[in-house]
């Protein structure tokens, strides 16, 4: 074998390993683990258990920030410009602006969308009441 890196290095290891198992410490933590990972090898049940209860966490917060997404498209936009600039400061990009640009930006098109869905209430109700009197 020409190749003799590989050997070296297992080798190397081995002695790496043999002299860090003559601390005490060392030795008593390498047990304490080997002996989790056999009683994880008898009950394996627990670390099912466990894998679920995070899987069901990372599903009710994925749930809770698609509600939040579908409730308030504004504050979506609003936090993808905040997103958006900082990638653009990172960057070294100036053109972005600035945070309190994007707040007064976000804030003007709420109060655009707030005053346009007023507009369109007054409207739906003129039409009513038009509809109303004849």
């Amino acid at each position: 074998m020409n190749n003799k890196l590989v050997p070296a290095v297992v080798a190397g290891a081995a002695v790496g390993a043999a002299i860090a198992l003559l601390d005490k410490n060392t030795r008593s933590s390498v047990k304490g683990q080997v002996n989790n990972v056999g009683q994880v090898t008898k009950n394996p049940s627990s670390v099912k258990d466990k894998a679920m209860n995070i899987k069901d966490e990372v599903v009710y917060w994925k749930d809770q920030v698609e509600e939040i997404r579908r409730n308030n498209p504004e504050l979506e936009k609003a936090l993808v410009q905040a997103k958006d600039l900082v990638v653009s400061l990172r960057n070294g990009d100036s053109n972005g602006g600035s945070l309190s640009d994007v707040l007064k930006q976000s804030s003007n098109d709420n109060s655009n969308n707030n005053a346009n869905t007023n507009a369109n209430k007054a409207f739906d109700q003129n039409k009513t009441n038009n509809n109303n009197n004849k």
